[in-house]
């Protein structure tokens, strides 16, 4: 799974959203941290590589711990050696049922603002962003039909289901929020393409 940047699209091909992923992040029960002010001056960890490395860096005070997966993330965590985990939410949820013994809990983040995001670009980050499968550019009819078998998924309601099964909220995940669609739009879609929905 990834997210699409202006670079990445040019290198190769992205499908159609499987499901958006909020802004999730990992807190021990009983923390509230719900803005990217409530993060400053705190130790924040994710995985090496992920799109939250930048946005943690940008924080203003905050230290980043970064770690080869997310069961490093988890044990810190547990450990209250970070107060924040940032991860994928899907794997948030699964983590809190294999190891309930943690008391971890997942919360969204209040996504900060365009001002904020124009002063600080990497916050971007902290925004809801849709998943995709990348592909090598010269498999269009490959991307072409996964992207038909998610549409498919969308409409039978098995993506709803699978969601579900996991532990997610649907109206959370498969639902773009405002201004996705955009970021497409024009780029590796055409101008009047509307991402999945339920």
């Amino acid at each position: 799974m990834s997210s699409q940047t202006a670079e990445r699209q040019k290198q190769g091909l992205f499908t159609d959203p499987p499901y958006y992923s909020p802004p999730a992040m990992a807190v021990n029960a009983g923390k509230k941290f719900q803005t990217v002010e409530n993060l400053e001056g705190l130790d924040l960890g994710t995985v090496e590589g992920y799109v939250w490395v930048k946005s943690i860096q940008a924080v203003p005070g905050a230290k980043l711990h970064a770690y080869p997966d997310g069961t490093g993330v988890f044990d810190d965590l547990g450990a209250e050696r970070i107060a924040v985990g940032f991860l994928d939410p899907l794997l948030i949820i699964a983590g809190q049922k294999q190891r309930p013994d943690l008391g971890i809990e997942t919360q969204y983040l209040t996504p900060p603002t365009e001002e904020q995001v124009k002063e600080r670009p990497d916050y971007q980050y902290f925004q809801p962003y849709m998943t995709s499968f990348y592909l090598p550019k010269e498999s269009p009819k490959l991307e072409e039909a996964i992207s038909a078998e998610i549409l498919k998924m969308y409409e039978s309601g098995e993506m709803t289901k699978l969601i579900e099964k996991y532990g997610g909220d649907p109206e959370e995940f498969l639902k773009p929020a405002p201004g996705l669609a955009e970021t497409r739009q024009g780029v590796d879609r055409p101008a009047d393409w509307a991402p999945p929905t339920i």
